[in-house]
């Protein structure tokens, strides 16, 4: 299932909720089910917020897994794109001693 809404000029919501079925290497199944969502709220002409959310669950296993990103899109130009983030991964339902985990991102898009 997925949504989609746009708010004012330039802002907007996704949300999505899944279940997925993949198989590994070693040809065992794994089933998932997820709840994803993101914003992107506008600050000004070319320049983003960007705000996303994902919990995921292994069906019949204990751990869950919930990711928080953080971060910016600036369109400077015409076919430039750049952003960076920040990102926070969670292990829940796991060994206690399991910190958590971050990712920082940068990227730059070029449009020919």
């Amino acid at each position: 299932t997925h949504v989609k809404k746009g708010f004012q000029n330039g802002n907007s919501l996704i949300g999505e909720l899944g279940y997925t079925t993949q198989t590994s290497l070693n040809l065992d199944e794994v089933k998932r089910a997820y709840i994803f969502s993101q914003g992107h709220l506008k600050l000004s002409r070319g320049l983003y917020i960007e705000s996303s959310g994902e919990y995921f669950k292994n069906i019949g296993e204990s751990p869950e897994n919930l990711q928080w990103t953080l971060g910016f899109l600036w369109f400077p130009i015409q076919r430039i794109e750049l952003r960076a983030a920040a990102r926070q991964i969670k292990v829940l339902n796991n060994d206690p001693s399991a910190g958590d985990s971050w990712y920082y991102l940068t990227q730059l898009h070029l449009s020919l």
